[in-house]
This record gives structure tokens, C-alpha cells and sequence, in this order.
């Protein structure tokens, strides 16, 4: 599995690999804000375009992740090994998302996006709550077939 581009509160690397300084970016954010022209204007609505859409993009995942129960009920080693792997995936989406959204804290603070970046964080969780689901009907409930049998009805 991926590992997160950044643990909690720890910048990301100003190394040649990865240029990214999360400090100077958070200034940019704070420049767009504090200067509304309509050129920071229309940058700030593509922000909240990428929000909008991968909020999308994230309640799709959730609700295909969700419908697989329905769908796979005795699921073969290779499917489980599938299983595993998207699992992985969506905490790794996550979780980066989570950290995306702190990155982008000050426009929440100033009032800017704040409904666009809600959106966003109840579809992260609604994610992370699938992701839970699956993992409890696959992996850690395989023996108890009345169990998941009753779990994947509903």
C-alpha cells in the first residue's frame, strides 16, 4: 500500500525530489484572499470547481465501494486479494484528502469555499464509513456467514 504524502502537521520535504513547500503555499492562499481581484477571484473558483468535482468523484467511490456487498457475496482469493487492495486505497484516499483539506484551512477562515470544503469533508467520511463497512463484511467478520449474510442484505 501508499503511504500518505504527509503525516499529520509535518511539512512536506523541500527536497529536489519534492519541490513543494507547504508554507509558501498556505502564503499564496492567504494572498488570494487578502487581494480579491478577479484574477484571484477566478482562481479561487477553480479551487472550488476541483472541490465540487471531487467531491463527486469521492460519493461515487463511496457508493460503488458500498454496492459490492450486494453484488459479491462469496467472493474467490483472487476478488479478496481485490478486496484487500481497494480497501487500501480508499483509507490512502482518504486520509490524503484529510490533509488536503487542512492545507486549505485559511479559506475556510475567512469564509471562502467554506460549504464546497463541508461537502468535501462529509464525503471523506462518508468514505472513510465504507471503507469500515467493507472491511467488517470482508475481512473481519469471513466466519460468520449469518452475519454477513444479514449485513450484505441490507
Amino acid at each position: 500500500m501508499a503511504e500518505p504524502i504527509r503525516n499529520d502537521g509535518e511539512m512536506r520535504s523541500n527536497s529536489s525530489s519534492n519541490p513543494f513547500n507547504l508554507e509558501e503555499f498556505k502564503n499564496s492562499l492567504k494572498a488570494l484572499v487578502d487581494n480579491p481581484s478577479e484574477e484571484n477571484r477566478t482562481r479561487i473558483d477553480y479551487i472550488r470547481r476541483w472541490f465540487v468535482l471531487s467531491t463527486k468523484f469521492i460519493e461515487g467511490i463511496s457508493k460503488q465501494i458500498k454496492g459490492l456487498t450486494r453484488k459479491l457475496r462469496n467472493p474467490s482469493d483472487e476478488d479478496m486479494q481485490i478486496i484487500v487492495s481497494m480497501i487500501a486505497s480508499c483509507r490512502y484516499l482518504a486520509k490524503n484528502s484529510e490533509l488536503l483539506v487542512t492545507d486549505y484551512e485559511i479559506l475556510l477562515q475567512n469564509g471562502i469555499l467554506v460549504p464546497e470544503i463541508d461537502d468535501f469533508k462529509k464525503a471523506c467520511l462518508r468514505l472513510k464509513k465504507a471503507t469500515f463497512y467493507i472491511e467488517s463484511v470482508y475481512l473481519s467478520l469471513p466466519d460468520k456467514q449469518e452475519v454477513n449474510d444479514l449485513v450484505r442484505r441490507n
